[in-house]
């Protein structure tokens, strides 16, 4: 009984007005058919242009504009932390935890309240879901192996929002305590 009721109700909703559209249109000359189809063509065409080429096209000019600061700015964190690299590290600082010389350097960067830390074996992931300050993160990244007395292994970075002076990111950082030599 039900489906005989939503048939019904679908022939008078889908049905009934399509054969009126087909009985207008065979009452249409073949010159005004013409000018319809090509009214609905450039229709189509426009709606196509709108909501998906423009729009991809759009991405494409942003991300050639951004592609080569993000890749200089790349290069120029690899050759400072490879110049930093674990490199040595004060007496003081050897007498604390890895994990203390970390708060601390991360405090100091003024990036305390916006980070989670897991221990991973002998490495330590940082993410800052929340987003912070670019300029400062980096300006720790610079820092982090001179500071902790750790090797950064990995860091990703994504971007939030582009404001004009404060760029706002989040991102995931892998720091390794440098491995102890023999007789050390």
């Amino acid at each position: 009984m039900k489906t005989r009721v939503v048939l019904q109700t679908l022939r008078q909703r889908v049905v009934l007005p399509l054969r009126q559209v087909v009985l207008y249109w065979r009452g249409l000359t073949r010159r005004e058919r013409q000018q319809v189809a090509g009214m609905i063509a450039v229709l189509a065409i426009a709606l196509v242009w709108l909501l998906l080429t423009r729009p991809a096209l759009n991405t494409l000019s942003h991300w050639q504009q951004e592609l080569p600061r993000l890749r200089s700015q790349h290069a120029a964190l690899q050759k400072v932390l490879a110049e930093v690299g674990g490199g040595p590290i004060n007496n003081g600082a050897r007498q604390e935890s890895p994990e203390q010389r970390l708060a601390q350097s991360i405090a100091a960067a003024g990036l305390t309240e916006q980070h989670a830390v897991q221990a991973e074996g002998a490495s330590w992931v940082l993410i800052f879901a929340q987003p912070v300050n670019a300029q400062r993160l980096v300006s720790w990244l610079l820092s982090a192996s001179a500071t902790t007395g750790m090797a950064v292994q990995q860091v990703s970075i994504e971007r939030v929002d582009a404001g004009e002076t404060d760029t706002r990111v989040t991102a995931s950082v892998t720091l390794a305590a440098p491995q102890q030599r023999k007789g050390e």
